[in-house]
């Protein structure tokens, strides 16, 4: 079976993209899609896959046939626009390489970011599920990746993980657009060294700090003493002592291995057990931070 027909496809870059396949976490990550079109006047995408290799259990035992699945997202895409006000769309893909559809589908509609919901690593083994890490690897644009946690007042506190690299500075980018968005407090947190190696830390830090003055953003510094093999539990447990909304991290040449994290480190961000809302944020080619 060829390309299903698609729903119409909305023209606008300010738009997030929303893998969706009727589960729980699914619902939650439109949750906070909805959360940001309203904050942001983005439009939304709802993304269905239908892949005949994988297990349809996920539906519950119905039988949805390609009209009865465009029927039911028909039905959500309307009911969220008039309970929210917001513009709100879907496509379908059948694909069996569920990594590259999703990356593909965000080109194809011109996506700014994509919003995925996930029961973790361990978790139930349909669309998605713990092959979370291949669909952020091959997205051409950011990532937030959410578990079941709601989306609440916005995302009023985040977390800003700072390194020694070039490309640690780049989430910031994003980090102030959300701040302007939300009036949110960006809380720096990084590793106080006397390494001399190590010193860029505190120039990257001071960059960022001179941006968020200019532009009025709210932020506080977190300095933590420990190894970088232990950085990531620092991360998570100050974000949790601050009831963090959010989590913005590098998706570094898309191998998402930062300097101060490996990729069983970036597993643990993402997957983490306060369920924490996590941006991977693509770096670009450039040196300037915005």
């Amino acid at each position: 079976m060829g390309e299903i027909k698609l729903n119409r496809v909305m023209d606008n870059n300010n738009l997030v993209l929303v893998p969706f396949d009727f589960s729980e976490v699914a619902d939650f990550a439109v949750q906070h899609a909805i959360g940001t079109a309203k904050w942001s006047d983005y439009k939304i995408c709802l993304l269905h896959l239908i892949n005949k290799n994988i297990d349809k259990s996920y539906l519950k035992n119905e039988t949805f046939l390609n009209d009865a699945i465009k029927e039911k997202l028909n039905d959500i895409s309307f009911n969220k626009k008039i309970d929210y006000n917001v513009d709100i769309d879907y496509i379908i893909r059948e694909n069996n390489d569920i990594y590259t559809t999703i990356g593909d589908a965000a080109k194809e509609t011109g996506a700014s970011f994509i919003i995925i919901g996930t029961h973790g690593k361990k978790g139930m083994q349909h669309i998605i599920g713990s092959y979370i890490l291949r669909v952020i690897s091959n997205s051409p644009v950011p990532v937030m990746v959410v578990q079941k946690r709601p989306f609440g007042k916005g995302y009023e506190k985040f977390v800003v993980p700072i390194d020694i690299t070039a490309n640690s500075i780049q989430k910031i980018k994003w980090a102030v657009r959300l701040a302007l968005h939300f009036n949110s407090t960006i809380h720096l947190i990084y590793v106080d060294t006397k390494i001399k190696y190590h010193q860029q830390i505190y120039k990257n830090v001071a960059l960022v700090k001179e941006l968020f003055e200019k532009k009025n953003i709210n932020y506080i510094e977190k300095k933590v003493i420990c190894t970088k093999n232990e950085f990531v539990n620092e991360v998570l447990t100050y974000s949790d002592q601050i009831n963090a909304d959010l989590l913005l991290i590098i998706n570094e040449a898309n191998k998402l291995v930062p300097s101060f994290m490996k990729v069983s480190a970036i597993e643990k961000i993402i997957f983490n057990i306060y369920k924490i809302p996590v941006m991977c944020i693509i770096p670009e080619n450039y040196t300037t931070i915005i």
